[in-house]
Order: C-alpha cells, then structure tokens, then sequence
C-alpha cells in the first residue's frame, strides 16, 4: 500500500466566489472527496507505467459525478440530502479544485522539465 499524501494547507481550495455556501464538514469532505480522487488516479497511472505528470486529467462531469461520493448514508441527518442544484455544484467545484491541487503536489515532472531551454 502506497503512503497518502497530506494536501498542505496552501493548497486546500476554498469555495468558489460566489459559491453557494456549504457546512463546514460538508465542506471537508468534498476535499478530502478530490484529494483521494488525485490519489487513486496518480495510483493507477503508476500501475500502468504511465508518468503522472502534466495537469490535472479529471474533468468537471467527473467532479460532478463524485458528488455522491462527498455526501453519506448520514446525509439526511446532517441536512445534506437537500442540496440545492447550485450547492451541488458548489460541492463538485470544490471535489475538482481539490484533485486538481492534489494532482499538482503528486505529479511527477515533465521529462522535458529538467533540459535547459535555449
């Protein structure tokens, strides 16, 4: 099992501007939602001798799709289960935000990265 790296808190997103605001555990979790998104994806590259290198390769529509992932069985109690569509959108954002800074600390560089240029 590999060791998982913490996301440090530079580069923790915060909320989109204008973003429909969120519980703070909700919160958390759409982060922590990307950071093990980037995670497994960099995983996988590894697996398949591909260099996790370059930006971040998820999309928005799979953010979106991993808004599920952020909520919990324990959703309806904490209020969760009647996000809003601009919530979720919120929520999405942030899952993508995440991956993606998570992706750019986990990234390995370039192979053209390290030649001089000139």
């Amino acid at each position: 099992m590999t060791a998982r790296a913490e996301t440090p808190a530079e580069l923790t997103p915060a909320a989109p501007d204008g973003a429909a605001a969120l519980d703070p555990s909700l919160d958390a979790r759409a982060c922590r939602t990307g950071r093990d998104w980037a995670t497994r994806v960099r995983e996988v590259y590894v697996a398949e001798r591909r260099a996790p290198s370059g930006g971040w390769p998820g999309t928005m529509t799979e953010a979106r799709a991993r808004v599920g992932l952020a909520l919990d069985r324990d959703s309806a109690s904490r209020g969760w289960d009647g996000l809003t569509v601009s919530q979720r959108e919120t929520v999405a954002r942030l899952i993508y935000s995440s991956a993606r800074s998570t992706w750019m600390g986990l990234r390995e560089p370039d192979r053209g990265d390290d030649q001089e240029t000139g």
